[in-house]
């Protein structure tokens, strides 16, 4: 097996993504640090894989942050900041969603980055999210459809989108502008993934599923061995 050298840019990133740290980890992010890396080139992997939200909570939280370059250490907090307050915004539109949604009697999980946010990260800022992805019941498309235009929602669909979604095998996209600085989307699947060429059946998938209450609202996350085999189906 070929062994697999990381520079101490990627090592430094390596080693911040994630929620607790012990003794020997801090003291090797430390290191790093007091031995200038090359900033630029961590934005930019850190970037790139979406993560730069833990550079800054972690030397934050390691106190570490004389150890970091002033004007980026500005760079790292603004882009944390920035990307908190927009989770915010998406997680008090998702909390009206299931409102609506709850109004109705109707069942839905959260996939991946939003629920993930609530069971994982446990930080509104660490996750980068582009949309939020739900899973739903074919049957009740046409109910949840109507719940999102009442709620500002549009759709560009030029056919019905139950022909949309049977013939495509595609999620159906909703958008809202819901700040001048945030267009929302939703994302609604009716699978986890869509044939490749095969269909994918998890039995009693919805059975097992588990309650979660986002901002006093009721959801439903996949039990933890559908969770890692969701997420692991949505890498490959």
């Amino acid at each position: 097996m070929k062994r697999i050298i990381l520079s101490p840019e990627e090592n430094l990133i390596f080693l911040s993504c994630r929620t607790q740290i012990n003794e020997v980890i801090y003291q090797r992010i430390k290191t790093i640090l007091n031995n200038h890396p090359d900033w630029d080139q961590i934005i930019k992997i850190a970037t790139r894989h979406q993560v730069l939200p833990f550079i800054y909570y972690t030397v934050n939280k390691l106190n570490l942050l004389n150890n970091t370059p002033k004007e980026i250490l500005e760079i790292l907090k603004n882009y944390y900041y920035v990307n908190s307050n927009r989770n915010l915004k998406l997680w008090e539109e998702l909390s009206l969603i299931l409102e609506s949604l709850n109004q109705t009697k109707i069942k839905v999980i959260l996939l991946k980055g939003i629920i993930l946010m609530e069971t994982v990260y446990h930080n509104l800022a660490l996750r980068i999210i582009g949309d939020i992805d739900i899973l739903i019941k074919e049957d009740d498309l046409l109910i949840i459809r109507n719940s999102l235009l009442k709620l500002g929602y549009k759709d560009n669909f030029k056919k019905s989108p139950l022909i949309h979604y049977k013939r495509y095998h595609k999620s159906l996209i909703f958008f809202k502008q819901i700040s001048e600085e945030v267009l929302f989307y939703l994302e609604l699947h009716r699978e986890i993934a869509p044939p490749r060429p095969y269909k994918l059946n998890l039995p009693f998938i919805w059975e097992r599923a588990q309650g979660k209450t986002i901002n006093g609202q009721n959801a439903y996350s996949f039990s933890t061995e559908d969770m890692l085999i969701s997420l692991a189906i949505h890498l490959r």
